[in-house]
């Protein structure tokens, strides 16, 4: 046994190297995609404008007037994203396909969007967007615990070009080519 060894041990040198080429090429390429993109690539300070590929957005926080009563043991939290360009509202950046925001309280995260009817009324009596891909401020209203803290709003915007209009399935769902690129987090501080 000992005499193979000795005479193969090119052969343990090689599998290292295999496997720092594997773990550098292919494995870390998917844990970005999959884990990585979580990280926001840029952070905004709270109450500061910051530019978000070529538009200028900021966070603020905003009182949903009027939401029905809360579930249980939890709180509407709800924020305003003002985007523009040139000065005019604006929404989507170009070269993305859809964004979507989630709030987060240290390693907690929240995305589903409040659905109450009085959280629509809201948005359209302030002339608010509940849609990312929209033109004008984004409201961001979540049900989240009554204990947490929201430290951060964070919008996760995905490559891609937006389906022309028209281009739709069976189903009336959009349809979206796919992007082998990661999307792309930015951060807005709430406080």
């Amino acid at each position: 046994m000992k005499r193979w060894l000795r005479s193969n041990w090119w052969a343990f040198v090689v599998i290292a190297v295999m496997v720092v080429l594997i773990a550098t090429t292919v494995t870390y390429r998917q844990w970005s995609r999959q884990i990585g993109f979580k990280q926001p690539q840029q952070v905004v300070a709270a109450g500061q404008w910051g530019d978000v590929f070529g538009a200028r957005w900021r966070l603020s926080p905003v009182t949903v007037t009027a939401p029905t009563a809360p579930p249980a043991g939890g709180r509407l939290a709800s924020f305003l994203l003002e985007r523009e360009v040139d000065r005019r509202p604006a929404g989507l950046p170009n070269g993305f396909q859809f964004c979507t925001a989630s709030m987060v309280d240290g390693p907690r995260r929240w995305t589903t969007t409040a659905t109450d009817f009085a959280v629509f009324q809201f948005a359209y009596r302030e002339h608010y967007t509940t849609r990312c891909s929209e033109d004008g401020p984004l409201l961001v209203a979540m049900y989240v615990p009554a204990d947490v803290t929201i430290s951060a709003v964070e919008v996760l915007f995905q490559p891609g070009a937006v389906p022309p209009p028209g281009a739709e399935t069976d189903a009336n769902a959009p349809v979206y080519e796919t992007s082998d690129e990661s999307p792309v987090v930015v951060g807005f501080q709430t406080g």
